[in-house]
């Protein structure tokens, strides 16, 4: 992906994302899905609970900055930093 179709795609997902926090305020997909982009934006490949790898089912070759920047712009970068220092990985 260029750096311009990932922006797209990030802003492609920020949309969506809003809108469904939206249409289905308190949905645990929504919940679910944010804390997968944390562990995505930490490098990780994150995992459904069924054993699907969420990384290289969906989002094969997007970088850990996309699931950073679509956490920043849905408001949720607090859940990255909560989730990095309550792991006991520090700031990055």
């Amino acid at each position: 992906m260029t750096d311009l179709e990932i922006q797209k795609e990030v802003l492609r997902m920020i949309d969506h994302y809003s809108t469904m926090r939206e249409t289905m305020p308190g949905s645990s997909m929504y919940r679910e899905t944010m804390y997968q982009y944390v562990d995505m934006a930490d490098g990780k490949d994150a995992d459904d609970g069924n054993g699907t790898n969420i990384r290289e089912r969906y989002y094969k070759g997007y970088p850990d900055d996309f699931f950073l920047q679509v956490l920043s712009g849905l408001g949720e970068l607090e859940l990255y930093m909560k989730s990095r220092l309550d792991f006991g990985y520090g700031i990055p």
